[in-house]
């Protein structure tokens, strides 16, 4: 089978993965631009939400 065979379930787990790994999550929680503490805080909401508790929030 080749590349132009390959089948549509192959093609999403392929679009799930970067550099070989899983993604956890797909949410953004910030680009180059956005300040180091507005990113801390979107990561830890988008962490709560998907069930990890976080002892240390500032």
């Amino acid at each position: 089978m080749n590349d132009n065979q390959k089948k549509p379930n192959q093609q999403k787990k392929k679009a799930n993965l970067l550099n070989g790994k899983k993604l956890l999550f797909l949410e953004s929680i910030g680009d180059r631009k956005t300040p180091r503490d507005v990113m801390l805080k979107n990561l830890i909401r988008v962490l709560e939400k998907n069930g990890f508790k976080i002892k240390n929030k500032k």
